[in-house]
């Protein structure tokens, strides 16, 4: 058995180079799948359908997180990523909610009116949003991190 080497230093503009792109990934992809979730959900009642997108949101955040949390060594870049996944999640959803008031059944006649409408509960939806992805990937990495195992016994093939 070949001893690990340890791979060669990472310039540094190539690690935010794919923080930057880890957290767009993710925050791409936890909104897409909620919005399946809701494209495919057969609930007729809203207050319903609304709870089970966020309890998806909360349970992939923490899914997500948790791999991460036993694969990633960098904590600050796990954290610091995970923060921007939480922001860019509150901004995408507020986007993909305004695009269905002006696109989607009973829709506004148009942008402005639609924003008008939703313009005062930007700054709470926008929170509500961010701590639904934030508080779960929080408990997600500190579980991943406690259950990581060893380095002795990871081996070459997880990443750090």
């Amino acid at each position: 058995m070949t001893p690990h080497r340890p791979s060669p230093a990472v310039p540094a503009s190539h690690r935010v180079a794919r923080t930057l792109l880890d957290v767009a990934l993710r925050a791409v992809g936890l909104v897409a799948a909620v919005e399946l979730l809701a494209a495919v959900s057969t609930e007729s009642d809203p207050l319903a359908a609304g709870l089970t997108a966020f309890l998806a949101l909360s349970a992939l955040a923490f899914a997500v997180a948790l791999v991460d949390g036993m694969r990633q060594r960098d904590r600050v870049r796990l954290v610091a990523g995970w923060a921007g996944v939480a922001v860019l999640v509150a901004v995408l959803e507020q986007v993909v909610q305004l695009r269905s008031m002006v696109t989607g059944p009973g829709a506004y006649p148009g942008l402005a009116e639609a924003f008008a409408d939703t313009r005062a509960d930007l700054p709470s939806s926008l929170v509500i949003f961010a701590l639904l992805v934030a508080v779960p990937a929080a408990a997600g990495i500190g579980l991943g991190v406690l259950i990581r195992p060893a380095a002795s016994a990871r081996g070459p093939l997880v990443s750090s």
